[in-house]
């Protein structure tokens, strides 16, 4: 992979000072067989640097580089690195050859001026092939190339898999005359060739499925050329890439089983508080979460009207607006509400005029931890703030400015509004509610959203839905089937019109493997992001921007 840059300084892993540039110096043998490098391989004292793209096809790595990072997929892992994880070689990007064999549980040994690679190869245990579908299956994850050629009226598509083993006869079938005609497969010293024989002006969609047992890829004959890959991971969670790059639609989701019975959803923000930014990975880590889905756009303003964790609000709109709210037991809803705030203080309730938002005279404002916005400014008279913590009254003071602490809930009045909290003494025990006009029930989180799409099965009518809804081109969803199974979903329309967009949308709830029940779209950022846990780290679909509010998955305390 050759690295292009504006001039930036790249730090990287292995500060190479003086390199023997020239591969003739270094032979390089996989299973026995010579490698062949386009780039050279670059050797200092003891430590050797291969190229790192050429090196991962050899061994039936998938190698993918964006956004100065770098993706490795094998047989049961994926994994991003920062590039500067590699050194960058005239730009080539390098990986220490000690470091790769060691990512893939491989051998090395030195004998005369040669090194000698090992490491496991998948195999190909069975193919199952028909007119309009072919299905190769392997013992695990293998990266493939693919060609084409033309052979006579007919076209000939190639997929060869590095480092595999067939453990098969050579295969040789003939299926029909249209579409898909004849099916080849032999192995050789350095991995296993598919051909296939196809109809010209046949298209192929593609379908990848890992599990930990087996991986299977899978050309099925198509209108329209897509890419799909499935993972099933180890907690549980299976990931599903979708791709048609001739319409620029991607299609990321998480589908997540029996849900409630492992997990609670909840609006997640960075641990410096909402609304400051850090990365989906680092607010998925902090939370100790299993997935996580962006909800805003880091590249627009904070737009958030309703956030309330654990009870506290953090951010209230004034008019009604479309909420996703949680409830004590885990189940969610969406519904177009008011939230009114509220103290309860020795069995009587005292009304709050609004949350975190400057103060207007003869008001009482509570501003959530972390508020570190203006409070009060341009009032005169004195003050009244109360400093809740844990439900107790912590700190009460009387003065002409107001004490901030990023730490408490704060509960300010001023003018007349102060006589409200003229009987909270130091210790008194204190509790905080939000209630939700015309909802049923309690609800400790809640978070902004778009309308609801799907209720009990039904997709809502224009009538139903907040006037002016239209949907985006892209953006988060969240359902859930009849099953008690969870989809966290983003997706991508590319430049559509918006009665494409509502197509587009509706065309992937109708695609989805289950019948779902309900549906409510949770954003319409077109770059969003998911993150999920993958083994002792995680690995992030879509955008990196960093965000200020998610909506997570968190494991039930066992």
């Amino acid at each position: 992979m050759r690295i292009r840059g504006g001039g930036g300084i790249l730090v990287a892993l292995w500060l190479v000072t003086s390199l023997s540039c020239f591969s003739q110096g270094v032979l390089l043998y996989l299973h026995e067989e010579p490698l062949s490098f386009s780039h050279p391989i670059l050797q200092q004292g003891s430590t050797v640097l291969i190229p790192l793209g050429e090196f991962c096809r050899f061994i039936g790595l998938e190698f993918s580089y964006a956004d100065n990072e770098v993706v490795l997929r094998g047989s049961g892992f994926r994994q991003a690195f920062d590039v500067a994880t590699f050194s960058i070689q005239n730009e080539i990007i390098y990986a220490d050859l000690n470091w790769m064999m060691a990512r893939i549980g491989g051998e090395i040994h030195q004998i005369g001026g040669g090194i000698y690679l090992k490491c496991s190869r998948p195999h190909v245990s069975a193919i199952d092939a028909s007119s309009s579908e072919v299905t190769v299956r392997l013992s695990g994850f293998s990266s493939h190339e693919l060609s084409t050629s033309q052979q006579g009226l007919s076209e000939v598509v190639r997929i060869f898999w590095p480092n595999t083993e067939l453990e098969l006869a050579a295969q040789l079938i003939r299926v029909g005359e249209s579409d898909i005609q004849a099916v080849r497969m032999l192995g050789t010293a350095t991995g296993v060739e598919l051909s296939m024989t196809l109809e010209a002006g046949t298209i192929l969609s593609t379908v990848q499925l890992e599990t930990d047992e087996f991986y299977t890829l899978t050309f099925r004959v198509s209108s329209m050329a897509t890419t799909e890959s499935i993972i099933e991971t180890e907690a549980g969670i299976v990931v599903h890439e979708w791709e048609n790059s001739a319409l620029q639609h991607e299609l990321r989701y998480l589908f997540i089983e029996s849900w409630r019975d492992r997990f609670r959803l909840r609006p997640t923000v960075p641990a410096a508080g909402y609304p400051t930014t850090a990365s989906l990975q680092t607010v998925l880590h902090d939370a100790s979460a299993v997935v996580a889905i962006s909800l805003d756009c880091s590249s627009e303003p904070a737009t958030t009207e309703c956030l309330v964790m654990k009870g506290i609000p953090y951010q209230i709109s004034e008019t009604p607006s479309e909420v996703l709210a949680i409830d004590l037991f885990g189940r969610w809803a969406a519904f177009s509400s008011l939230c009114s705030v509220r103290v309860k203080h020795a069995g009587q309730w005292i009304e709050v005029d609004g949350v975190s938002r400057p103060l207007i005279y003869g008001e009482v404002v509570m501003y959530a931890p972390g508020y570190a916005q203006n409070i009060a400014r341009g009032i005169l008279g004195s003050f009244t703030a109360i400093k809740i913590r844990d439900n107790r009254v912590v700190s009460v003071y009387q003065g002409s400015f107001v004490p901030e602490d990023p730490s408490a809930i704060l509960l300010v009045a001023s003018g007349e509004a102060r006589v409200r909290l003229a009987d909270i003494h130091l210790g008194d025990p204190i509790e905080v509610d939000c209630q939700f006009a015309h909802a049923d029930g309690t609800y400790p989180y809640a978070v902004s959203s778009g309308p609801q799409i799907m209720r009990d099965g039904a997709l809502l009518s224009d009538d139903n839905l907040p006037a002016g809804t239209s949907f985006p081109p892209g953006g988060t969803v969240l359902a859930s089937d009849w099953q008690g199974g969870l989809y966290v979903l983003a997706y991508e329309g590319g430049s559509v019109s918006s009665s494409e967009a509502d197509s587009i949308l509706m065309d992937i709830l109708h695609s989805l493997p289950t019948v779902l029940k309900d549906v409510v779209l949770l954003s319409s950022c077109g770059e969003s992001g998911i993150a999920y846990a993958a083994g002792d780290g995680s690995f992030q679909l879509g955008s990196h921007e960093p965000i200020r509010l998610a909506l997570s998955l968190i494991p039930l305390a066992p």
